[in-house]
Protein backbone atom coordinates (compact mmCIF):
# COMPACT_ATOMS: atom_id res chain seq x y z
CA UNK A 1 0.00 0.00 0.00
CA UNK A 2 1.49 3.15 -0.88
CA UNK A 3 0.66 6.82 0.76
CA UNK A 4 -0.10 9.90 -1.24
CA UNK A 5 2.07 12.13 -0.13
CA UNK A 6 0.20 14.88 -0.60
CA UNK A 7 -2.77 14.02 1.47
CA UNK A 8 -1.46 12.23 4.27
CA UNK A 9 -4.35 12.10 6.42
CA UNK A 10 -6.37 10.06 2.86
CA UNK A 11 -4.55 6.75 2.12
CA UNK A 12 -4.96 5.44 -1.14
CA UNK A 13 -3.99 2.41 -2.33
CA UNK A 14 -2.72 1.65 -6.38
CA UNK A 15 -4.89 -0.99 -8.23
CA UNK A 16 -3.52 -2.77 -11.26
CA UNK A 17 -2.14 0.47 -13.05
CA UNK A 18 0.32 3.00 -11.30
CA UNK A 19 -1.74 5.89 -12.81
CA UNK A 20 -5.29 4.64 -11.30
CA UNK A 21 -5.68 5.74 -7.73
CA UNK A 22 -8.85 4.35 -5.30
CA UNK A 23 -9.62 5.29 -1.68
CA UNK A 24 -9.06 1.67 0.10
CA UNK A 25 -11.28 2.76 2.81
CA UNK A 26 -14.56 2.25 -0.27
CA UNK A 27 -13.54 -0.94 -0.77
CA UNK A 28 -13.99 -4.63 0.91
CA UNK A 29 -14.27 -7.87 -0.07
CA UNK A 30 -17.54 -10.17 0.67
CA UNK A 31 -17.09 -13.54 2.00
CA UNK A 32 -17.53 -14.84 -1.68
CA UNK A 33 -14.02 -13.16 -1.80
CA UNK A 34 -15.07 -10.79 -4.48
CA UNK A 35 -14.00 -7.14 -4.20
CA UNK A 36 -17.22 -4.93 -3.46
CA UNK A 37 -17.13 -1.17 -4.33
CA UNK A 38 -19.74 0.35 -1.09
CA UNK A 39 -19.70 3.91 -3.23
CA UNK A 40 -20.79 2.12 -6.37
CA UNK A 41 -22.85 -0.32 -4.79
CA UNK A 42 -24.69 0.15 -2.37
CA UNK A 43 -26.72 -2.88 -2.24
CA UNK A 44 -25.02 -5.44 0.47
CA UNK A 45 -24.98 -8.15 -1.20
CA UNK A 46 -22.21 -9.84 0.79
CA UNK A 47 -24.96 -11.02 3.30
CA UNK A 48 -26.64 -13.48 0.93
CA UNK A 49 -24.32 -16.08 1.47
CA UNK A 50 -24.55 -15.63 5.15
CA UNK A 51 -28.15 -15.82 5.09
CA UNK A 52 -27.92 -18.51 2.61
CA UNK A 53 -26.26 -20.27 5.57
CA UNK A 54 -27.94 -19.63 7.87
CA UNK A 55 -31.43 -20.84 6.38
CA UNK A 56 -29.96 -24.02 5.33
CA UNK A 57 -28.74 -25.02 8.71
CA UNK A 58 -32.28 -23.72 9.81
CA UNK A 59 -33.53 -26.35 7.54
CA UNK A 60 -31.56 -28.88 8.96
CA UNK A 61 -32.22 -28.08 12.51
CA UNK A 62 -35.88 -28.25 11.86
CA UNK A 63 -36.19 -31.18 9.73
CA UNK A 64 -33.72 -33.10 11.78
CA UNK A 65 -35.16 -32.36 14.73
CA UNK A 66 -38.08 -33.66 13.32
CA UNK A 67 -36.55 -36.73 12.24
CA UNK A 68 -35.31 -37.15 15.76
CA UNK A 69 -38.54 -36.91 17.20
CA UNK A 70 -39.66 -40.02 15.62
CA UNK A 71 -36.62 -41.91 16.78
CA UNK A 72 -37.51 -40.64 20.51
CA UNK A 73 -41.38 -41.53 20.60
CA UNK A 74 -42.24 -44.59 19.17
CA UNK A 75 -44.32 -44.52 16.43
CA UNK A 76 -45.80 -47.68 14.83
CA UNK A 77 -43.83 -49.33 11.95
CA UNK A 78 -46.47 -48.00 9.36
CA UNK A 79 -46.89 -44.14 10.40
CA UNK A 80 -43.30 -44.05 11.16
CA UNK A 81 -42.51 -44.78 7.44
CA UNK A 82 -44.90 -42.13 6.37
CA UNK A 83 -43.61 -40.00 8.99
CA UNK A 84 -39.89 -40.31 7.25
CA UNK A 85 -41.59 -39.92 3.67
CA UNK A 86 -43.22 -36.79 5.04
CA UNK A 87 -39.96 -35.38 6.19
CA UNK A 88 -38.18 -36.14 3.21
CA UNK A 89 -40.84 -35.00 0.83
CA UNK A 90 -40.56 -31.28 2.88
CA UNK A 91 -36.95 -31.41 3.15
CA UNK A 92 -36.94 -31.44 -0.19
CA UNK A 93 -39.14 -29.04 -1.24
CA UNK A 94 -37.57 -26.61 1.85
CA UNK A 95 -34.16 -26.61 -0.06
CA UNK A 96 -35.59 -26.28 -3.48
CA UNK A 97 -37.89 -23.40 -2.64
CA UNK A 98 -34.36 -22.09 -0.83
CA UNK A 99 -32.44 -22.67 -4.44
CA UNK A 100 -34.64 -20.93 -6.08
CA UNK A 101 -34.78 -17.87 -3.67
CA UNK A 102 -31.02 -16.99 -3.63
CA UNK A 103 -30.81 -17.89 -7.42
CA UNK A 104 -32.33 -14.20 -7.74
CA UNK A 105 -33.96 -12.39 -10.78
CA UNK A 106 -37.15 -14.70 -12.60
CA UNK A 107 -36.62 -17.70 -10.03
CA UNK A 108 -37.40 -15.32 -6.91
CA UNK A 109 -40.02 -14.13 -8.37
CA UNK A 110 -41.34 -18.06 -9.11
CA UNK A 111 -40.32 -18.12 -5.25
CA UNK A 112 -42.64 -15.58 -4.01
CA UNK A 113 -45.68 -17.40 -6.20
CA UNK A 114 -44.94 -21.15 -5.49
CA UNK A 115 -44.93 -20.01 -1.51
CA UNK A 116 -48.21 -18.47 -1.74
CA UNK A 117 -49.70 -21.27 -4.00
CA UNK A 118 -48.33 -23.11 -1.05
CA UNK A 119 -49.67 -21.14 1.46
CA UNK A 120 -53.38 -21.31 0.17
CA UNK A 121 -53.39 -24.89 -0.45
CA UNK A 122 -52.38 -24.93 3.22
CA UNK A 123 -55.30 -23.23 4.39
CA UNK A 124 -57.81 -24.63 2.06
CA UNK A 125 -56.73 -27.85 3.48
CA UNK A 126 -57.40 -27.82 7.06
CA UNK A 127 -60.61 -26.37 6.02
CA UNK A 128 -61.52 -29.59 4.26
CA UNK A 129 -59.86 -31.87 6.89
CA UNK A 130 -62.12 -30.08 9.58
CA UNK A 131 -65.35 -31.31 7.72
Amino acid sequence: MEINESRPFFPVRIVREPNILHNWKSEEFCSTGKLKNWETDKMNTCREPSMKNLLMLFGILLIGGSALTARTNPLPPNERIEFLLFLAIIAGIYYLLLGLYFLGGLWRKLFFILLLTAGILCIFMSFYLAV
